[in-house]
């Protein structure tokens, strides 16, 4: 390589210089964005992270309430319409519910010291319903229809 390949050499790398320049300019600037997006994702990924555990949590809780719910259905009818179903109900779902048998103990003292209940059906009732299982209990309307037509039918049986 002679001097004139030399200088041609150089004089092309001069030129190219500023746009090379340029270039690698906008590589470090991609890159900081690149860095700066992985960064984001990251964060977000343990972020959500977190909020998979949170929800696994949350899923293995109700998969357990699930499971009691399950085995008080299989032991009961679908609809709770006497104050002893309503015991049984109980029975049957204080231990898998709570198995401590404190929290449950605790809110039917509370209920019942709180509210005044006019029979033991409606504080059983009242305490099924807060602990989520209303849906099961026979409607009140309908057990307070059934009783007034029983009554209506007897008193003019004997009129």
């Amino acid at each position: 390589m002679g001097l004139k390949d030399r200088i041609s050499t150089a004089l092309r790398a001069v030129r190219e210089y500023p746009v090379l320049l340029a270039e690698f300019g906008v590589a470090e600037y991609e890159q900081k964005q690149l860095k700066w997006a992985l960064e984001q994702k990251t964060q977000e990924c343990e972020h959500l992270q977190g909020m998979t555990e949170a929800v696994g949590h949350r899923l293995r809780f109700a998969e357990c309430r699930a499971s009691a719910l399950s085995e008080a259905l299989q032991e009961f009818a679908p609809k709770l319409s006497t104050a002893e179903e309503m015991k049984r109900f109980y029975k049957v779902i204080s231990p898998s519910l709570d198995a401590g048998g404190y929290t449950l103990h605790r809110m039917s003292e509370k209920i019942s010291e709180t509210t005044a209940f006019g029979t033991e059906e409606q504080l059983y009732r009242a305490i099924l319903e807060r602990m989520g299982f209303g849906g099961l209990l026979a409607p009140e309307h309908k057990i307070q229809q059934e009783q007034e037509v029983s009554t209506q039918w007897t008193m003019e049986m004997h009129a």
